[in-house]
């Protein structure tokens, strides 16, 4: 029988404890032993009162098994997969969104399709964890998703083959109608930083042919990624030693601000103040690049136009147990520059519009001579 004082004192710690609330747990624990339909051991038994508790706080924080903490630790390059990145909220698989230039992006799966299957397994309560291990597999093997969008309330089967994914970042650069530069970052990886940098100075640097009347970043359907990628593409896009954003947390060393930097040369930023800036997002728009986008939005630097972005920006920590596993843990939350919460509120854009219209309306904002005339007033007195 599970005893109050092995639950209490295993640890050998001494803390105030809520005993009456501990016997509750303990005779649920002891009434699971003695009358579930299936035996069960007691170790287990534990380990799923620890992820009920740790899932009950938010929907990042788990109890990770000794096979769940090695993928954890294992780089994402190391398996086949279809390229998007998933959510489990309330017992349902959600679309994030997926990466560019993978087989999730060319079969069309949209930001808050919900997966109700793989392949003939449904999905509802099933492990985040389980459900990646059924998406990755062999190169060039099979698995098919069955998503709800639950906006249209429409159900589809999309087959797909895996692929191993690139972990470099997408950085792409284009000039559009009106003298617009558009850049595309789809995820932020290593490289970014720099590909970033190489796409600025094509647009106003000496080789470019003409300056921009402004340019459009395009983050919607960005995931998120290394948020050491994101600081660096805000160092490109600010001037020094501005607030990008404040991790707020209980724990010893869980808050710290994270402000631009100039370059080894102490170089102000490679976009120009002059030339406006029009920030994209969707829905698919997470983690380190609402931070971005609210980074950018709060200091000044640019509107943003599209819908309110995902809405999930906090830090978690793994902390590995004695016994084997580890519980991953939400120990900060993401603040804006302006102290708001990007978690679960996400970033609102200044001009509401689809995915459809979002870059006509950027272009018609930049070339529109009112702005122009408003940003070069607001550069003047930045500089």
């Amino acid at each position: 029988m599970l005893s109050l004082g092995a639950l209490v004192h295993a640890d050998g710690n001494q803390m105030a404890i809520p005993q009456e609330e501990l016997r509750e747990l303990v005779q649920i624990l002891n009434k699971i032993r003695s009358d579930y339909v299936r035996e069960i051991d007691d170790r287990a038994l534990l380990h799923h009162a620890i992820d009920g508790a740790l899932r009950g706080l938010d929907r990042n924080s788990a109890y990770l098994t000794d096979q769940e903490l090695h993928d954890a630790e294992s780089p994402a390059g190391s398996h086949a997969s279809v390229g998007v990145e998933v959510r489990s909220i309330n017992g349902l698989i959600k679309i994030v969104a997926p990466l560019d230039d993978t087989p999730a992006y060319r079969a069309g799966l949209r930001s808050g399709e919900v997966v109700v299957r793989i392949d003939t397994e449904p999905t509802f309560g099933m492990p985040l964890s389980d459900f990646m291990h059924r998406l990755w597999g062999e190169p060039g093997s099979a698995v098919s998703l069955t998503l709800l969008d639950p906006l249209l309330r429409t159900m589809r089967i999309v087959p797909l083959t895996r692929e191993v994914i690139s972990q470099h970042s997408t950085v792409s650069l284009e000039i559009l109608q009106g003298s617009v530069a558009y850049v595309r970052i789809s995820r932020f990886a290593d490289a970014t930083g720099s590909d970033l940098r190489i796409a600025l100075q094509k647009t106003i640097g000496p080789v470019a042919q003409a300056q921009p009347k402004g340019v459009i970043l395009d983050l919607r359907d960005n995931p998120g990624g290394l948020l050491t990628a994101a600081i660096a593409s805000a160092d490109l896009l600010l001037p020094p030693k501005v607030l990008v954003a404040t991790a707020l947390g209980r724990a010893e060393g869980a808050s710290r601000e994270y402000r631009t930097q100039p370059d080894e040369f102490g170089n102000l930023p490679v976009l120009p103040v002059s030339i406006p800036l029009v920030v994209l997002v969707n829905a698919g728009t997470a983690a380190c690049s609402e931070i971005l986008a609210a980074a950018l939005h709060d200091n000044g630097r640019s509107k943003i136009v599209g819908t309110r972005t995902y809405g999930s920006a906090n830090i978690q920590t793994i902390i590995p147990l004695v016994d084997g596993g580890a519980i991953r843990l939400t120990t900060s939350d993401w603040h804006r520059p302006n102290g708001g919460s990007i978690e679960g509120s996400g970033v609102q854009p200044d001009i509401e519009a689809s995915d459809e219209t979002a870059l006509g309306v950027a272009i018609k904002l930049l070339t529109g001579e009112e702005f122009i005339r408003q940003r070069k007033q607001e550069a003047g007195k930045e500089t």
